[in-house]
């Protein structure tokens, strides 16, 4: 009911609104066409002045690239031989602390497996889980003591 009441109104007001609009549009129209045939006249020599500015910019790109290549070219070869040194350099160097890295953990590797078919590691962990039980039983005590205040 109340949108079959308000729909005349509504109407009205939208004929009412339109019509505002067409009286600003009319009185502006004037002003913004003269701006407008202004500013694409404005474009237009800006235009005509870039063009042979772009045209001779994009004549020097492809030479002075080249020339930027040609000078660039030779600092980068050095600079490459110089990281192929380094790093020549930095193997040489580290090489036998790596050979004794890989020797240390083929060591230790060999010395776990014999202590895993030996049962000497079985052992050793029992004897370290005997030595720390008491202690989890302890914190183990600590939190239901805690939880049971709660």
């Amino acid at each position: 009911d109340l949108r079959k009441q308000l729909e005349p109104m509504r109407e009205e007001l939208r004929q009412v609104l339109l019509k505002h609009l067409e009286e600003y549009r009319d009185e502006l129209k004037p002003f913004v066409d003269d701006y407008l045939a202004k500013e694409r006249q404005r474009m237009e020599e800006v235009r005509t002045k870039l063009e042979p500015v772009v045209k001779s910019l994009k004549e020097k790109i492809g030479p002075n690239w080249e020339e930027t290549k040609s000078k660039l070219t030779p600092i980068l070869e050095a600079v490459r031989v110089k990281v192929a040194e380094y790093l020549q350099e930095a193997k040489t160097g580290l090489e036998p602390y790596i050979q004794e890295y890989k020797d240390q953990v083929e060591k230790g590797t060999i010395e776990f497996r014999e202590a895993v078919r030996s049962g000497e590691l079985r052992k050793k962990m029992t004897e370290l889980g005997d030595q720390v039980k008491p202690h989890f039983e302890k914190i183990v005590e600590a939190v239901q003591k805690f939880v049971s205040k709660e």
